[in-house]
């Protein structure tokens, strides 16, 4: 349905978003969740509808911009009121009193229906059992759940932007990075800030026993706690960020650069900024004007008419050019103001030039800020063809590997690194990063989304159709762009409001500065150049990796020190050892990609760490030396990698052989983690199912999102096959076809399987 405005009537007023049995909403009313992110209401029309409030929550009687995630169906049904009965029932009824609709939960122990701030609708018993749900807990729209920087409204223009940044003091304001995982933060459906430090470690309000609250990063609680829930209020200015359970707000201390928690009356408390702000998804997301432009009188049409004569546009008009990126608009504009209108009074022509005036002027700005997007965008991507077959030659691809060799990615992550490099790289370059995550989230968003290349869900093509799988992405970007273009330049109120943005250099502006878009290119080229990268090596190499507290000097540790320093890296550890990698040849551990190739990687700022452990989307096959009684090629290294921003859980169900690792394992959201089974003896392989589940999804936490079997043929004279096979996935969750290989007796090492675990959007 995408962002509509919607009307209501009076709201019902409710504790805790709790509608209870015995309540029935009449034609207009409105129920909202505590956060005012969520509103269910009865509409006029017959339809009941949960939405998503974009922007300001309405009031009595009021308005607001909405976004629908379920709905009932009913205005073609006549739907007049909708009842949350004693019988436990949901249901619709006409004007005639017949049911038109109902959740089919009579005879169930309902105690009420719950809107909650993740914006899913259920309905509890007393004792909070989930007995019916919409199953909209992820289905946020705004803020997107993207890697952000938090930004001060009040820092210094032309200075490197302050953000909010974690660190082991607490909260503080400090100067944007690349790459600083520790300024990376991003809103969850359900209300969580999560920190780009990973581990699962979200913002939380701790409170003291004198009663005071502090702010600390804490690992998330499954389901989240309210004290890790926050509100942010989307819009085309600052805004304040919440504590759902204080209501208190982020806000910056005397000394300038401490973050603490104030009262929303504190000046300081409702000054940040998303980046990327999204402005024109926000602007998209405007009530649309109706009539599109100001509408003339009989005789102001007759002045219009005569202007389109002498501008030889006839029979086109001259609004109707506005749409052209490519019309002479600055000419129109000083021949309308040059033209006299001796048949017509002052006051019938003078209203319509300095209208047309207002109208081109603002146009002028929203053909500029389109025009330069399009030229950054098509200078940033030409070539796609030359440039894939130029890195796949220096990720080490053979003649003919591109044709059988399979890659995955995704394509958000690909774009998304683009934004924040930009972002961080120029703070007055903040308007192309703003462009892209706009178009990016709109084309998310769209209701023909299964249609398009822009999704959240894993790709998966040889590398020969790489090239076409980024250029169709690419060119829906594009279009979606384009698409906005036509939409802002043929209504009055969006034009209007680009038009401002088009020239603010705040951090939610649009203002796209003179001579800088080759410098852009410059900036955002290394990330995606790196990103291509990541999917051309995932499909070539694996990680080797041994702990130093079970190595002996030789075998995989002899290995590491011989890969070139550019290849491999050591995690130290809180008991002293350090787990050492390094990066070779899924067949071959001492074939090493190329010095270009992964200068090509950390030259784009991407942290070692996140690389070798499998963060933010890295997520290579890994094989291990760990010496357990059985030979290293006995063993098969799982590697799961979460793509996702929730917390989610692993049971391992051993049927053959013997699991390593533990039977539950939290996998923290954007990393990976490494489950280790192996084989008895040298007649019984191994078999394991494992089982993902998402604790924060509310009433379905205990029903599974993902499953799949890995296997091994016992080794001896020869090394075990390992294949995985079983995938089942539940939901919106989608799981990445497995990488699979066998070990080795003569190098020593596991075999492997990598899978990765996503959301599909």
């Amino acid at each position: 349905m995408g962002y509509v405005p919607v009307t209501v009537g009076d709201q019902v007023e409710v504790s805790g978003g709790n509608i209870p049995v015995g309540t029935t909403l009449t034609a207009g009313q409105w129920v909202i969740s505590t956060a005012n992110t969520y509103l269910l209401t009865m509409q006029t029309d017959g339809n009941l509808v949960l939405y998503q409030v974009i922007g300001t929550p309405p009031e009595s009687g009021g308005s607001f911009t909405g976004f629908a995630l379920w709905w009932t169906g009913t205005d073609a049904n006549g739907g007049k009121t909708f009842s949350v009965q004693t019988d436990g029932n949901l249901v619709v009824y006409d004007g005639n009193g017949s049911p038109v609709w109902s959740s089919g939960t009579v005879g169930q122990p309902a105690a009420n229906l719950t809107v909650q701030n993740d914006g899913n609708l259920v309905l509890y018993s007393a004792q909070l059992a989930a007995l019916w749900a919409t199953y909209t807990n992820d289905s946020q729209v705004w803020p997107k759940s993207n890697w952000s920087y938090i930004q001060y409204s009040l820092s210094e223009q032309g200075q490197a932007p302050l953000v909010l940044t974690a660190g082991s003091g607490g909260l503080t304001l400090t100067p944007a990075q690349t790459a600083a995982p520790s300024q990376m933060w991003q809103f969850t459906p359900d209300g969580r800030l999560l920190s780009g430090l990973l581990g699962g470690q979200v913002l939380t309000l701790q409170s003291a026993s004198d009663g005071t609250a502090s702010l600390v990063l804490a690992i998330q609680t499954m389901p989240p706690a309210g004290a890790q829930i926050w509100v942010f209020s989307s819009a085309l200015e600052a805004a304040s960020i919440t504590a759902l359970d204080s209501g208190l707000a982020l806000g910056v201390g005397s000394d300038g650069t401490s973050v603490q928690l104030q009262s929303l009356a504190g000046a300081q408390a409702q000054q940040w900024f998303v980046m990327p702000a999204n402005p024109l998804q926000a602007v998209m997301a405007l009530p649309p004007a109706n009539p599109s432009f100001p509408a003339f009188t009989t005789e102001q049409q007759q002045v219009y008419a005569e202007i389109n004569q002498r501008l030889n546009l006839a029979p086109s008009t001259l609004r109707e050019e506005y749409t052209n990126l490519n019309a002479a608009i600055g000419s129109y504009q000083t021949s309308v103001l040059g033209m006299k209108f001796d048949s017509f009074q002052p006051d019938v022509w003078k209203p319509v030039v300095e209208q047309l005036n207002r109208e081109m002027t603002a146009v002028i700005v929203v053909h500029n800020l389109f025009n330069n997007y399009s030229t950054f965008h098509n200078a940033l991507f030409a070539d796609q063809s030359d440039l894939l077959s130029e890195l796949a030659a220096v990720a080490g691809f053979e003649t003919g590997d591109e044709q059988t060799t399979g890659v995955w990615g995704v394509i958000i992550n690909i774009l998304s690194s683009i934004v924040y490099t930009v972002l961080s790289a120029d703070p007055a370059t903040a308007v192309a990063a703003n462009i892209i995550q706009s178009a990016v989230n709109v084309a998310v968003a769209a209701s023909n989304v299964s249609t398009q290349s822009i999704t959240a869900s894993p790709f998966q093509v040889t590398v020969a159709q790489l090239a076409g799988q980024l250029s169709d992405s690419l060119e829906t970007l594009l279009t979606t762009v384009g698409d906005m273009a036509t939409t802002i330049l043929t209504d009055w109120t969006k034009l209007q409001a680009t038009a401002k943005l088009g020239m603010s250099f705040a951090p939610n502006g649009l203002a796209w500065p003179p001579l800088t878009t080759a410098e852009l290119v410059k900036q955002a080229k290394p990330s995606y150049v790196a990103s291509v990268m990541q999917m051309l090596l995932q499909a070539k190499y694996r990680i080797y990796q041994f702990s130093t507290s079970n190595a002996n000097g030789s075998g995989f540790a002899g290995q590491y020190g011989d890969a070139p320093s550019y290849a491999q890296y050591a995690s130290p550890q809180s008991d002293g050892s350090s787990v050492c990698y390094w990066i070779a040849d899924a067949n071959d551990y001492g074939n090493y990609p190329s010095s270009q190739a992964m200068d090509l990687v950390w030259g784009a700022g991407v942290p070692q760490n996140d690389f070798f452990a499998g963060n933010n989307g890295w997520g290579l096959p890994k094989v291990v030396y760990e010496p357990a009684g059985a030979p290293p090629f006995d063993i098969l290294a799982v590697a799961i990698t979460n793509l996702t921003p929730n917390m989610l859980t692993i049971t391992a169900d051993c049927t053959e052989g013997s699991l390593l690792s533990p039977a539950n394992t939290v996998l923290a959201p954007y990393s990976t983690v490494l489950l280790l089974g192996q084989c008895l003896s040298n007649i019984k392989g191994q078999a394991i199912t494992f089982t993902l589940y998402d604790p924060s999804a509310g009433p379905t936490a205990g029903d599974l999102i993902a499953q799949f079997s890995t296997h091994q043929h016992p080794g001896g004279i020869v090394v075990g096959d390992v294949w995985a096979d079983g995938q089942v996935e539940a939901g919106n969750y989608t799981l990445t076809s497995p990488v699979c290989y066998t070990g080795s007796i003569g190098q020593g090492y596991s075999g492997s399987v990598q899978i990765a675990v996503a959301r599909a959007c």
